[in-house]
């Protein structure tokens, strides 16, 4: 009961962000945030290298969809901030780059653009974590959150861009082979941009339906907390498709769980003092 009294508390706080009213209109921008400095230490100059190519080839995958601009920024590095106006930031200093997220946004407004998402590439010794403050009484003091990088003020609780993360400190390949599967992704889509094969792909959406084959969504939660996930996994999938722990251990899923799905929601134990569930 404190703890949703507390929740209820900081939901009166929030005021949602007012609409521009032609903000429907202006453009997305795919945005690839990252430390130049940061990667250099971390991975050296040659693989750096093949990290910004890579992002080079996701940038080049987006601007090929049709409605979508994108930029990559290195929140350090000047010469990648100067097509914006913007002075670099502290890497180090989450705010400062959030703060270089928001001035990009109000001047790619003037363009008629506006951020559309966020992809961050590294971990948090390339890119930090925010530091917010525990609003539950647990052993946790601060909560590690990109979400103050998804909107332009203060109000982290109502993000007004999604925000991913390619979430690797020390495997450089990963990053490369996960910007390499991003840029194939979107080349893909920007093939079913034509007309035609909009029409085959919603012809072959409307089979998959009919013939049960689409991709379901995914839930996994601790037992104990069943009752609240099926509220929320109820918003994006039948109930009868979220597994509890116990019974179900990861090892011993159904099948069905190894395909592919939409969209997927965990609600699971962390261990202390480790970041795996």
């Amino acid at each position: 009961a404190e703890i949703r009294a507390e929740f209820d508390r900081l939901a009166a706080q929030i005021q949602r962000r007012r609409h521009v009213a032609d903000e429907e209109s202006r453009t997305p921008a795919y945005v690839i945030l990252s430390s130049k400095t940061r990667l250099i230490q971390e991975f050296g100059a040659d693989r750096f290298r093949r990290i910004d190519e890579a992002i080079a080839r996701l940038l080049q995958a987006v601007r090929a969809r049709r409605g979508w601009r994108a930029y990559s920024v290195y929140a350090d590095e000047p010469t990648s901030l100067r097509p914006f106006g913007l002075s670099p930031a502290e890497p180090a200093n989450a705010w400062q780059v959030k703060l270089r997220l928001a001035d990009m946004d109000r001047v790619l407004s003037k363009r008629r653009e506006m951020i559309g998402a966020v992809l961050i590439v590294g971990g948090p010794r390339i890119v930090p974590f925010h530091l917010l403050p525990n609003p539950t009484d647990d052993d946790d003091q601060t909560v590690p959150s990109d979400n103050p990088y998804s909107t332009t003020d203060e109000n982290y609780f109502v993000p007004e861009w999604p925000v991913g993360r390619v979430p690797s400190d020390s495997d450089p390949d990963l990053i490369v082979r996960v910007l390499q599967e991003a840029a194939a992704h979107h080349l893909a889509l920007a093939q079913q941009d034509s007309p035609l094969e909009s029409f085959r792909a919603w012809m072959g959406s409307r089979l998959d339906w009919l013939l049960g084959s689409r991709p379901r969504n995914f839930g996994y939660t601790a037992n104990i907390w069943r009752k609240a996930s099926l509220s929320v996994f109820r918003s994006i999938g039948d109930p009868g498709s979220m597994y509890t722990s116990p019974p179900s251990q990861v090892g011993k899923l159904p099948a069905q769980v190894l395909r592919p799905t939409r969209l997927s929601y965990f609600n699971l134990h962390g261990v202390e003092d480790a970041p795996e569930w």
